[in-house]
């Protein structure tokens, strides 16, 4: 059967003014004006991030302002499911929603990966400075030809998403309307590919595309894809476009070995988690250990890595998920002092009108819920105390 449309307009209706636009993101037409006006180097601080491969990511972090305002288009534009339908083959970043009326998606990288299982042979595209390269027409196009919005609104939601005429990798928005940019062109390859029997993802910049003989020749599909590049002024990465033949090279999607029925860990990474645990296990022999915070970061790093297991069926997680249960972190007294602390700064900022709307407020809220967790597992009562304290707290922004 063949693949269904791509991404698709659901919704009937279109945004048709700057002040429809600001009632749906809930601000004033004065707050956008003002922060149109706002400079580059007020907007966004540039910032360096180390890369695993090495070397350094440039990424643009928003002023907490405008990451406020983006945080709303990507809840109630962009990453709405009634707005906005993903098809099957696009992963990471979007919606887990349903790509046809009764089927639900996973987009994560494991569900990505599965979708090559049983190949004999992969072809693997990196898109080139993805996120830097995606242009204003592009975006522009996104809002007014895809979702209909009219010159002013699209002015404006360009001027909020945009950075000198490009997404900045970093800001809410960027994921969305990067995934967005092949809106019209992207299920047009995903068909030609489909005829000629190859399968076909995209998890953000990273195109795979599979098939089930050894011997698949993907000239064709290299060609497709850089048509589809070329018209969004786009080029691959040359040296990360790699062609794997099983027998010949490890047949790998995301970290996971594709060539069964089923995706798999690599051995080594199985080797990685066996470890992992042993060493935590080991570290407890200090009975103050636990509390320590570096150790804290172990054991989320390692849940994170046993918690795949699971994802991948794997017999072996329930077995780790109780190893790790009878070590879990402990509070110390520093995270009772401050819980106290916190829950005083929120129960007295709650009384002042619109205080939780704020990101800091809804970020204090979260952790504090979530460090009470963490709380009871020694001082139970006062767990239990703080818990009701802040019972009555409500977070009533549709943010």
């Amino acid at each position: 059967m063949l693949p269904g449309k791509g991404v698709q307009k659901i919704a009937r209706h279109s945004i048709g003014s700057v002040r429809s636009l600001c009632r749906t993101l809930s601000i004033e037409e004065s707050e956008l004006d003002e922060l149109l006006t706002w400079p580059a180097d007020a907007r966004f601080k540039k910032k360096k991030i180390e890369k695993s491969s090495g070397g350094h990511r440039t990424v643009f972090v928003p002023n907490w302002k405008f990451r406020r305002i983006q945080r709303k288009i990507n809840k109630r534009i962009l990453g709405n499911t009634k707005i906005i339908r993903w098809p099957k083959y696009i992963f990471g970043s979007v919606p887990s929603s349903s790509a046809d009326a009764e089927e639900v998606v996973g987009r994560d990288y494991i569900a990505c990966a599965a979708v090559h299982a049983g190949s004999k042979s992969i072809l693997k595209v990196d898109i080139s400075d993805f996120f830097d390269n995606v242009e204003h027409d592009v975006v522009s196009d996104v809002f007014e030809k895809f979702l209909k919005y009219p010159p002013e609104v699209v002015e404006a939601l360009c001027n909020v998403c945009c950075l000198k005429g490009r997404l900045p990798q970093g800001a809410p928005t960027s994921s969305y309307l990067a995934n967005l940019a092949f809106w019209d062109v992207e299920h047009r390859l995903v068909r030609r590919l489909h005829q000629k029997g190859l399968r076909y993802t995209r998890y953000v910049d990273d195109i795979t595309i599979s098939s089930r003989k050894h011997a698949q020749d993907f000239s064709l599909a290299l060609r497709l894809v850089d048509g589809m590049l070329i018209d969004k002024n786009l080029s691959r990465n040359e040296k990360k476009t790699l062609t794997l033949r099983s027998g010949i090279n490890p047949l790998v999607v995301h970290g996971l070995a594709v060539e069964h029925s089923v995706p798999r860990m690599p051995a080594q990474e199985y080797k990685r988690i066996r470890a992992s645990v042993r060493a935590l296990e080991n570290f407890v022999t200090d009975p103050g250990f636990r509390t320590y915070n570096a150790y804290r970061r172990m054991f989320n790093t390692c849940q994170g890595r046993v918690n795949k297991l699971s994802r991948l069926k794997r017999v072996a997680h329930a077995s780790y998920v109780n190893r790790l249960r009878r070590i879990r972190p402990l509070p110390s007294h520093r995270d009772l002092a401050w819980c106290k602390k916190v829950a005083e700064r929120l129960l007295a900022r709650f009384k002042v009108p619109g205080a939780t709307d704020g990101y800091f407020f809804k970020r204090d809220l979260f952790r504090l819920r979530e460090r009470l967790n963490l709380l009871r597992r020694t001082y139970l009562h006062e767990a239990a105390e703080l818990k009701n304290r802040i019972s009555h707290i409500r977070i009533f922004s549709h943010e």
